[in-house]
């Protein structure tokens, strides 16, 4: 049943969405595992379906319960070919270089920053945690890592990030079937970014906590201590 918008099972999905500018909103409950309203802007939609309902191309082309543009599929194989191809824009090696670009700010001035659109009180406690070791100072300083990320090379492979991808910001909770998975489990600071910032910023939390645990950085590169 569908009642101020709030979509309960099993009415479609479209009973419970606006279409306006070849956008579907949807507005959904938090019982169904899925929090505030969706937009998907990305694909043109066919205002009457063959059906008599609206959003009949942008509907055939959605999954039940994943809203995503609808993107070429192809075989493995061809994904794999793509993937060598983007290796001329960004070689692999030109992952292992890094230097501090001059114009580059100082970490604590954009920290700064960010605590002018945070709650005053707050701030000096968030201040004391990040000093309290290298990693709490790295796992709250994901502003300063992604102005250097997007100094560094990419094949331009954008996702939907995490955003602040530390080994820490993973864990185990109950999917909408109620398995239980391990995955990503923070996403306030998700956003459309190339895929290498969580990669980078991953790999690099765990070199990060390698040494504040006392681990050699050969224990980091490898994952076995020495």
């Amino acid at each position: 049943m569908v009642e101020d918008g709030i979509w309960t099972p099993p009415v479609p999905l479209w009973a419970c969405g606006t279409m306006r500018d070849g956008a579907l909103t949807l507005s959904c409950s938090r019982d169904q595992g899925l929090y505030g309203a969706v937009v998907w802007r990305s694909c043109p939609v066919d205002p009457v379906a063959a059906d008599g309902h609206g959003g009949g191309d942008l509907l055939s082309k959605a999954s039940p319960g994943v809203l995503a543009p609808p993107h070429e599929v192809l075989t493995p194989d061809e994904w794999r070919s793509r993937g060598r191809g983007c290796r001329k824009v960004a070689a692999r090696s030109s992952h292992a270089q890094w230097a501090s670009p001059a114009d580059r700010p100082d970490p604590v001035t954009i920290l700064e920053g960010q605590a002018r659109s945070r709650v005053p009180d707050l701030v000096p406690i968030r201040y004391g945690r990040m000093a309290a070791s290298p990693f709490a100072y790295f796992r709250g300083a994901a502003a300063p890592m992604a102005w250097d990320l997007a100094h560094t090379p990419t094949t331009d492979i954008r996702v939907q990030a995490c955003g602040d991808s530390h080994l820490l910001n993973f864990g185990m909770f109950a999917a909408p079937d109620r398995r239980l998975v391990f995955d990503v489990n923070d996403f306030d600071e998700t956003l459309p970014a190339p895929f290498e910032w969580d990669v980078k910023r991953l790999a690099a939390s765990f070199a990060v906590a390698a040494r504040d645990n006392g681990f050699p950085d050969g224990a980091a590169r490898t994952g076995r201590p020495r």
